[in-house]
């Protein structure tokens, strides 16, 4: 953005010129500009600061730069708008007559300046995927015995989302946001961001659905195991407040990713003895067997396994001032910093391995996609060529699934 004046002229022949589009044209432009509206109010995309100019970096030292004229003076700001005027009338900056047009005019002259640079806030899809994956753990802890949690627990979330990145796009400082009301929200800020059929059905309940879904909050309230909501103010339905556990949320969810990590490469013995380590603390070794139920052999073998993957810590303990091995005491622990670390390494590592096994398999078979692109050739000519194709697009297909959910693993890792 210039940091000189924000006016803007538009010549006349060029809003004239804007009438030679057609119809569809015209209503294309506003719906594209419609939609840009709604983005970024929503805060699905922001605009980028000011960067500090030439201007800017010269008022601050005089002796810094100097710039030289042709006239020797300065352009007055008549002179830099008949030089924007003449750009728009010449075609040189490339910009749509009719577009500039409709950027004059309410409600976007304000929310969206000319000559804003803007881009997607990743932040803002992160989450809304975060609020999708809680909702969803949610659901499947307790939508047994408290009938959808999930999408209530997904609409407070995205609830917090919008307020928070909603706040950031509108406020001009930071100082300015207050953090510790965003994520409290009552009854009624949840209802827009509900399924229909979720709503129609807490109102077709007796009392309506604000009473319902307040009950529906209030029990959720009390499950501790993990801790999913926290009533915050003691009121009537329609002025409690409540707040999601958020933190509380994401650690579980990373606990399960981790433990289900664990069980798939190392075993059920594994997996059994990793949760024993992270509730009891350090142990030794025949204290973790007696208690994960495993004879003491297997239980050291696994204990070394995990410890040479860098998931478990050992601490070695001395008895007397000289290094006895036989007289000093082994503790194994767990230390879930260290081993979210390390799995989230493990999972970058499977990453690239896909992805190169993914240009591998497209190298190979390219053959078979200039076939299949080539529409007077049939790619299957016989049933052993049918197979073959089939095959390969099974392949890649299962290579990008397994891409997919590494992707999700990661951001639950490393994102939420």
């Amino acid at each position: 953005p210039n940091g000189g004046d924000s006016e803007v002229v538009v010549p006349t022949e060029a809003k004239s010129s804007s009438t030679i589009g057609t119809k569809s044209d015209r209503h294309t432009r506003q719906s594209v500009l419609e939609s840009f509206l709604r983005l970024v109010r929503g805060g699905f995309i922001h605009e980028v600061p000011e960067i500090r100019t030439l201007d800017d970096d010269d008022d601050d030292d005089d002796d810094e730069c100097e710039f030289t004229f042709q006239d020797g003076q300065p352009p007055t700001k008549k002179q830099k708008l008949a030089d924007a005027s003449t750009r728009i009338q010449d075609g040189d900056d490339g910009e749509d007559a009719e577009v500039v047009a409709l950027l004059q005019s309410a409600p976007y002259t304000t929310t969206l300046p000319r000559n804003a640079v803007w881009r997607v806030n990743v932040a803002l899809f992160h989450a809304q995927l975060q609020a999708l994956s809680l909702g969803m753990l949610v659901a499947q802890r307790y939508t047994h015995a408290i009938p959808s949690v999930g999408s209530i627990v997904t609409a407070a979330l995205k609830v917090e989302a919008s307020r928070r990145y909603a706040a950031k796009q509108s406020s001009s400082s930071q100082s300015s946001i207050d953090y510790a009301s965003i994520s409290i929200f009552t009854v009624g800020n949840i209802l827009r961001y509900l399924p229909k059929a979720v709503l129609q059905t807490f109102e077709k309940k007796e009392g309506g659905a604000i009473p319902n879904i307040y009950k529906v909050l209030v029990e959720l309230s009390k499950v501790r195991t993990p801790a999913v909501v926290e009533q915050v103010e003691i009121a009537p339905p329609a002025q409690a407040k409540f707040q999601i556990q958020t933190r509380r949320l994401v650690s579980y969810l990373q606990d399960q990713i981790i433990h289900q990590i664990i069980l798939d490469s190392h075993g059920e013995v594994a997996a059994r003895i990793c949760s024993i380590l992270k509730l009891q603390g350090y142990m030794e070794s025949d204290a973790i067997a007696n208690s994960a139920m495993v004879p003491a052999k297997d239980t050291r073998e696994v204990l070394h396994r995990l410890y040479r993957d860098d998931l478990i810590d050992l601490l070695n303990l001395n008895q007397g001032k000289q290094h006895n091995p036989s007289s000093m005491i082994f503790l194994w622990g767990f230390s879930r910093p260290r081993c979210l670390r390390k799995i989230s390494d493990n999972v970058c590592t499977a990453m690239c391995n896909i992805r190169l096994r993914r240009q591998h398999e497209a190298e190979v078979g390219n053959h078979w996609m200039e076939r299949a692109k080539d529409d007077s050739t049939d790619e299957n000519e016989n049933e052993v060529d049918k197979l073959l194709y089939n095959k390969f697009c099974t392949g890649l297909e299962r290579l990008d699934n397994a891409q997919v959910q590494l992707d999700e693993t990661l951001m639950a890792l490393k994102d939420y």
